[in-house]
């Protein structure tokens, strides 16, 4: 019986770790997270949907800034029970740009 490889949980990262990442070297953290799926936490800023029907969730630190969580539309009802002001954490993919701190892919746990 061959024994399957043991998987590394991924990455546990606050709002605010990632935004003074971002604020030391926008480049060197996409890079360093590109394609990961790391896990974030934050405070709950919004819940709100897409014109396309995609559900989002803004995750704030205690300076207010943050980024965007995008989730896929059979996750609604999930992300409908969020409540705004709550401390969550989601598993996104890391897909940002320069200009934007989005992610997408999100679920929760």
């Amino acid at each position: 019986m061959a024994l399957s490889p043991v998987q590394t949980p991924p990455p546990l990262i606050s709002i605010s770790e990632l935004q003074k990442e971002f604020d030391a070297n926008v480049l060197t953290t996409m890079n360093k997270y590109e394609g990961q799926y790391p896990q974030l936490t934050g405070q709950v800023q919004k819940v709100g949907q897409e014109i396309l029907g995609y559900p989002y969730i803004p995750l704030r630190s205690g300076d207010n800034r943050g980024v965007t969580c995008r989730f896929p539309t059979d996750l609604t009802s999930r992300v409908a029970s969020v409540t705004v002001g709550e401390r969550i954490v989601i598993t996104a993919r890391f897909n940002p740009t320069i200009f934007s701190r989005n992610f997408d892919r999100c679920t929760l746990p």
